[in-house]
C-alpha cells in the first residue's frame, strides 16, 4: 500500500508484506520525505530523522498491539 505526503513535508511511503516460515509475516514501512528549505531542507530532514523515527516506531507499535491483541 502506498501514501503520499502533500503537506508542509511532502513525500512518499509503502507498507510492504513479506510471508516468513512458521506463518509470520513481515510488514515494512519505508517513507522518503523532503523538507522545504525554510524549516532546514536536507539539515531539517537531518535533525528530525530520530524523532520521526520514534513516532512512527510507538504507532507501528500500536498498530502491532492492535492487530495482535498483545503487548
Amino acid at each position: 500500500m502506498g501514501i503520499r505526503h502533500e503537506g508542509i513535508v511532502r513525500g512518499t511511503g509503502r507498507f510492504t508484506l513479506k510471508q516468513l516460515r512458521n506463518s509470520r509475516t513481515r510488514f515494512t514501512w519505508k517513507e522518503r520525505l523532503s523538507f522545504p528549505w525554510w524549516i532546514g531542507g536536507p539539515l531539517g530532514a537531518f535533525v528530525a530523522k530520530p524523532i520521526l523515527r520514534w513516532v512512527w516506531r510507538r504507532n507501528l507499535h500500536r498498530f502491532k498491539v492492535l492487530i495482535e491483541g498483545v503487548k
